[in-house]
């Protein structure tokens, strides 16, 4: 396996090199690149094959099960996004070299085992995406630096993990050790930044990014670089001995996270912020899970940490392929209506497309059977096993996570019908895209599907990983019932047996026989017109999206605070200025805080300097003691 790390980086670092010369034969490379790994990472997954690594140029390089299964999920969405651009890139070379050196970055990231070149390639990943969106023609020059100062904040802060695990260690590669917990979060802050979550997300940056970049980088900033972000969380932790706090910490962040982005994505009326939203709610769900995982694994529950982290590995694969699909879809709406306004959008006259946005949006809607419901499912699941713990705080915890988690999992059910339900309606008289735009777009959302009808699958191969982390394997959640095959009932550890089962395949069976006896019994649907409260906003025969969620914005008005009458409609209008105004106040706050600090201590009397010297001094000797 070890033989395959070096060919790997060869091969995705072909496509931005070959970019300067032509943007099609680039994509083609990609396409190549990215079906070649899909495979030999899905071969390598089933050989079960025992972890590796090699020194290339002094530099340590290692692949095992968690590096192949992200290499593969992160290979599915640049094989569709790839073959999708082909016929959307109209952008200059350098934004097609952009995307192209994004990937290698990422691919860098998953494939080394040095702190040096995982930083250099965490930064490219901030300076790919960077040019990315500056060099896309009509960009407003906030979206890129946004992109890129949160970026640098990112990297800063792994730095200083880093550089402390260094020192610590002596070792320049990951090493397993005791490290300093409060350090060992820090740099996991800056993992978290990259996700956009709480409270970054308050600042709206990945949603700004997202409207400022061409689809084929939302993709890379939605679905592969949180990708990232969360293996990053996945492979520090599993080295640093990660305590329950963090894990505690983790899940708290996700809860805040997961709801608020939820409630952002359903009165959002951007075609590519409001998935952005989402891929924040899908992040939380996946630190709740990441959390659980290492609160379980403190607390010796080690068959429950294993479900956790069973969960989140079908969370990240139905996330990466089902938003890189429904990001395509929100490409295709913005290439074909000429607007990023999801009020303005007429609809679909392709069926292509219709078929293949709803399927992705029924993923990340968090229904069975597909992917995003398996894990949604056995999110809650294991918050509802937590519950039952004797730990009182434990309890309460993962009380208050389901709570949230489960609140903000029904929003989204909101967002994702609005979206599709305006963005992929079927009109005629609209314009078609290219085929080869459509067939990703249908094919991601097919794998949605197949990824939760075949989770059992998916959990099956997830075994590798969860046996290097907590010593199990996952074939105990695996189980089978009555009519349901051995193998094919997915179980939750409780404390005394199991505490709930589920099989998407049979949930698929009974929900098909439903809808054909719906339709034997009453045929095609019947569009009945009636009088309708539309949700504070002036009746209309075909309401448009902002009614549709015009509810939630008047039920959370607190929420957003600085409301506004639009002369056109008599609405409530939401504005998130809330979140950027708290920040410069606590800026000005800090500013004359600094200005106090300055006047007192350092006003020309030589004395009170003498003794700020003093202070400081023996404040570093104390340090460096410690």
């Amino acid at each position: 396996m070890a033989e395959l790390i070096e060919p790997l980086l060869l091969l995705f670092a072909i496509p931005p090199i070959v970019s300067v010369v032509s943007k099609k034969w680039s994509y083609a490379a990609s396409i190549a690149a990215t079906a070649i790994t899909s495979v030999l990472a899905l071969y390598s997954l089933l050989a079960n094959q025992a972890p590796e690594t090699v020194s290339v140029g002094g530099i340590l390089f290692g692949l095992d099960p968690l590096s192949l299964y992200f290499l593969l999920a992160g290979s599915m969405s640049w094989l569709f996004t790839s073959t999708y651009s082909i016929a959307y890139d109209r952008y200059s070379n350098a934004v097609t070299a952009s995307y192209h050196a994004a990937i290698l970055s990422i691919v860098t990231v998953i494939l080394t085992r040095s702190y040096l070149p995982f930083l250099i390639a965490w930064e490219g990943m901030s300076v790919s995406g960077y040019f990315l969106i500056s060099y896309k023609k009509g960009t407003e020059k906030v979206p890129p630096f946004v992109f890129l100062v949160f970026g640098e904040v990112s990297s800063l802060l792994v730095l200083l993990m880093f550089t402390y695990f260094y020192a610590a260690s002596g070792n320049p590669n990951f090493s397993p050790d005791a490290y300093n917990q409060v350090i060992l979060f820090v740099g996991l802050v800056g993992f978290l930044v990259k996700l956009g979550i709480t409270p970054f997300q308050m600042t709206e940056w990945l949603p700004i990014a997202h409207g400022g970049a061409p689809v084929n980088g939302s993709v890379l900033f939605s679905a592969t670089m949180t990708m990232a972000a969360l293996y990053s969380i996945i492979r520090v932790v599993s080295f640093a001995h990660a305590s329950y706090i963090i894990g505690g910490l983790l899940m708290t962040i996700g809860a805040f996270s997961l709801l608020f982005a939820a409630i952002y994505a359903a009165s959002s009326e951007h075609v590519k912020m409001l998935p952005a939203y989402s891929t924040i709610e899908n992040s939380g769900a996946m630190l709740i899970l990441i959390g659980t995982a290492l609160v379980s694994m403190d607390y010796g529950d080690m068959l429950l940490a294993t479900f956790a982290l069973a969960g989140a590995m079908v969370y990240v694969f139905a996330h990466t392929v089902a938003k890189t699909g429904l990001f395509l879809f929100a490409g295709y709406i913005e290439s074909t209506e000429g607007t990023l306004d999801l009020t303005k959008v007429s609809g679909t006259s392709s069926r292509i497309f219709s078929t293949g946005g709803l399927l992705n949006a029924l993923s990340l809607s968090g229904l069975l059977p597909f992917g995003g419901g398996l894990g949604e499912w056995m999110m809650l699941e294991t918050l509802f096993v937590m519950v039952t713990f004797s730990s009182p705080a434990i309890s309460v915890l993962a009380t208050f996570t389901g709570v949230m988690a489960a609140l903000g999992a029904g929003i989204t059910l909101v967002a994702m019908t609005k979206f599709f339900g305006f963005g992929g309606r079927l009109k005629k008289g609209a314009r078609n895209g290219r085929r080869t735009m459509a067939i990703p777009i249908l094919v991601a959302g097919a794998l949605s599907l197949l990824i939760g009808l075949g989770g059992f699958f998916i959990i099956q191969v997830a075994g590798g990983i969860t046996a290097g982390l907590t010593g199990l394997g996952t074939g105990g959640l695996l189980t089978g019932l009555y009519v349901v095959p051995k193998g094919l009932l997915i179980a939750s550890p409780g404390q005394n047996g199991t505490f709930g089962v589920v099989s998407p395949a049979v949930v698929f069976l009974i929900l098909t026989a439903f809808l054909a006896l719906t339709y034997a019994i009453f045929g095609r649907i019947k569009i009945r017109y009636v009088p309708v409260w539309d949700n504070g906003v002036d009746k209309t025969r075909e309401p448009d999206s902002f009614a549709y969620a015009n509810a939630l914005r008047l039920t959370l008005k607190r929420v957003y605070p600085a409301g506004s009458q639009s002369p056109e409609l008599e609405h409530f209008s939401a504005s998130y200025d809330i979140f950027w105004e708290g920040l410069i106040k606590l800026s000005h706050g800090f500013e004359k805080a600094s200005r106090r600090f300055a006047l007192a201590f350092m006003n020309s009397d030589l004395r009170r300097y003498m003794l700020y010297l003093l202070i400081a001094f023996l404040g570093v000797l104390v340090y460096i003691a410690l």
